[in-house]
């Protein structure tokens, strides 16, 4: 930092790590292995250079299909019957709540049943079809010990974790059903076919998607502890990390090697088996990662507090500058828990900004008043309007969330501890609120912004005691910078539909020191190949063009195939701020449509006096 550089070190250790960095900036690793660890060293120097470099390494770009954006549901009640599921989802539906796909049960699919699709659980996934709602079953990836053809195949090909006494598998206590786990980092040819045949049960459960559970080896049954000289060292920390994991002394199903010291290879290499079964690109969600994972990644048991808010904040934004973009939050928590609605409200706002949103259905709007309702539909309904944005984030395989020293590293004396504010990509700042009955929050503005959706111009280089009421997310954008926004309105329901609504432009125009040229730019990534470029030019005129990027033909065909069209090109309106003589918007028709261009037509120039009257906002 004191020669204004940031450097990165990457460190992969196959068991629990402790990393301990002292005030002169040493950085201390203390880890219970055996074999290899890797370590990487990134010289920066600057925040963007870490993250390209760490890219590069872990090539971990994931980008699944375009109604993943959605909202899932997933009930979270242990031993819930089909009958009264089916009942919440009509319930919903008939509501008009907001969702995109429904998990049925989040306990109805194990590793080791033998998921079969009764004549009820059929009527259930067809209830779901009929309303165009997408079923993405949640498997919990343990064995219960009883005798299924799962558990006696892997028990007698020895792919099972050993108690540390004797060479019986090893068991514990998961959704307070007794499981048996699996040595996922095996190579064993035996595992890779017992898997194959093994995933075959859920691939016949014909989802759209699937999330995987319980791939942490967690157990909730009674566990004793180490004590020193047991292990080669014993941070103090040690107990807390492991309590809600399985018996540290438990042995691997090869070897005499304790768990313990190849815990952080087990998520992973699960997720690496999980890949190989499906397709590249299908939507798989899970809590088991590590950098190379290349799935929708969401914490699992986070209890419903303002603290694990906060927590979750820094948690995305961490993956996100390690290179993990497609992440999400459990909003209002998924441990089980009670929430208060104020909470989950504020839950709803950070949650509406990260690529994947996944809700308990408990949790669902339509279980609050009728104020928090209103509240979340109207989040879940701006989600949607900023969608092409969040997708061009994910397919352009850029920082999703950034902290604020990311573009500011100038301002580090401000910028450096800023956690509660970020950068959702390179033109938003966003500070949500993260602690109860605030009515005004510190926010910190390292330039003029603007916000995002009235306007307002914000001091520049100064911190702010911003008022928020409870429908509050403040949300702003950068002069430079044009965003791409969906027209949503309260008639959509879902995804697909949005992305069939109109869109129009907000940005803020960046200006020269005499004011006297100004201008802004952005662009919007459909697919890779496929989007629109924007460039603002405001001088004795204001200038803007409208750029159609198409690399296949085939993209755009699909795009606007007259039965089958799958997203809207038209760009009815732009709508900008920080015009150097005026207060108010500039806002202009366009009535742009892709769809209407031909391939001579890649550009679209629209001009307009600078000194012409505002025209009517359009809304």
């Amino acid at each position: 930092m004191k020669t204004n550089q940031f450097n990165g070190v990457l460190f992969n250790s196959p068991g629990l790590t402790e990393v301990e960095i002292v005030r002169s900036r040493l950085i201390v690793i203390r880890a219970q292995f055996t074999g290899h660890f890797e370590l990487e060293l990134l010289p920066g120097p600057n925040p963007a250079d870490l993250h390209h470099q760490l890219k590069t390494i872990t090539r971990n770009q994931y980008q699944p299909p375009f109604w993943s954006y959605g909202v899932h549901v997933c009930d979270e009640a242990r031993n819930a019957s089909l009958g009264a599921v089916r009942a919440d989802i009509e319930g919903m539906i008939e509501a008009g709540i907001i969702f995109d796909s429904h998990c049925i049960n989040d306990d109805l699919f194990w590793l080791s049943s033998a998921m079969a699709i009764t004549t009820e659980l059929e009527e259930v996934i067809g209830l779901l079809a009929n309303h165009s709602k997408r079923f993405v079953p949640s498997v919990v990836m343990v064995l219960e010990p009883a005798g299924n053809p799962a558990y006696t195949t892997a028990r007698t090909n020895g792919l099972l974790l050993r108690s540390a006494y004797n060479i019986a598998p090893y068991r514990g206590l998961v959704r307070n059903r007794t499981a048996v786990y699996l040595d996922w980092r095996t190579e064993r040819h035996e595992m890779t076919v017992w898997f194959g045949q093994t995933w075959t049960s859920v691939r016949n459960l014909n989802g759209s998607g699937v999330t995987v559970r319980e791939g942490c080896l967690r157990d909730d049954g009674n566990k004793t502890y180490p004590s020193r000289g047991q292990l080669t060292y014993l941070p103090d920390g040690l107990n807390s990390s492991i309590a809600d994991l399985i018996r540290w002394d438990t042995k691997l199903s090869d070897s005499m090697e304790m768990v313990v010291k190849s815990q952080n290879r087990m998520g992973p290499e699960m997720m690496r088996r999980v890949e190989e079964q499906v397709g590249a690109g299908e939507f798989v969600v899970t809590g088991a990662y590590d950098l190379r994972t290349r799935a929708a990644i969401m914490a699992q048991n986070v209890s419903g507090t303002w603290i694990s808010l906060r927590n979750e904040v820094n948690r995305a934004i961490g993956l996100s500058l390690a290179g993990l973009s497609f992440i999400g939050t459990p909003v209002c928590g998924n441990a089980r828990d009670n929430v208060t609605e104020e909470l989950c409200i504020r839950w709803y706002q950070f949650g509406s900004l990260l690529p994947l949103f996944k809700v308990s259905e408990d949790r669902m709007p339509h279980r609050f008043s009728r104020f928090a309702q209103r509240i979340m539909l109207s989040m879940i309904r701006k989600r949607y309007a900023l969608m092409e944005y969040m997708n061009t984030l994910i397919v352009t395989d850029s920082a999703y969330l950034r902290p604020m020293f990311y573009h500011y590293e100038e301002a580090r004396n401000f910028t450096a501890e800023l956690w509660e504010q970020f950068m959702v990509g390179e033109a938003l700042l966003v500070a949500p609120v993260l602690l109860p009955q605030m009515t005004q929050i510190d926010i910190y503005f390292p330039e003029t912004f603007y916000e995002l959706w009235a306007g307002e111009e914000l001091p520049t280089n100064d911190v702010l005691q911003y008022a928020v009421v409870e429908s509050d997310l403040p949300m702003f954008v950068r002069p430079g910078y044009v965003v791409g926004l969906r027209q949503i309105s309260d008639e959509v329901l879902a995804i697909d539909e949005a992305r069939l609504q109109p869109m129009f432009l907000t940005g803020a125009v960046a200006c020269n020191i005499r004011r006297t040229k100004c201008d802004a730019s952005g662009s919007l990534t459909f697919e890779k190949g496929f989007g629109l470029e924007f460039r603002v030019a405001l001088e004795q005129e204001l200038i803007i063009r409208i750029r159609l990027t198409v690399r296949n033909e085939s993209l755009k065909d699909s795009a606007c195939s007259p039965t089958h069209k799958t997203l809207s090109g038209e760009v009815l309106f732009v709508q900008l701020y920080g015009h150097p003589n005026r207060t108010e918007p500039l806002v202009h028709q366009l009535d742009f449509d892709l769809c209407q261009l031909t391939e001579t037509e890649a550009e679209k120039v629209y001009n307009f006096p600078n000194n012409e009257t505002q025209s009517e906002i359009l809304q």
